[in-house]
């Protein structure tokens, strides 16, 4: 299986993404190293590196933005859809 790479763009400061993953990390073995999260099993790893952007703003409102970059490793595509659905509903916002 080859490494696959997916790119977002989150409404998240550093703190608060970090802050949410623990939530979504529960169940899971993760290390923080710097702007980096590995989460690996024996045979599997995902690498979640955060890069902060320039805040976005609409009028008054400020809002953070990060650039967040996943990298999976022995992932099927199963796999990779299933991780992706649980980490995107663990970080969606709003009302339902």
């Amino acid at each position: 299986m080859a490494k696959t790479i997916i790119e977002k763009e989150m409404g998240y400061s550093k703190e608060s993404f970090f802050n949410q993953f623990k939530n979504f990390a529960l169940q899971l073995s993760y290390t923080i190293q710097g702007q980096q999260i590995f989460l690996c099993d024996e045979k599997r790893k995902v690498t979640v590196t955060l890069i902060e952007k320039n805040n976005r703003q609409l009028g008054a409102l400020v809002l953070p933005s990060l650039a967040v970059k996943l990298e999976f490793e022995n992932y099927t595509s199963e796999q990779q859809t299933l991780f992706l659905h649980q980490f995107d509903r663990s970080f969606q916002r709003g009302g339902g």
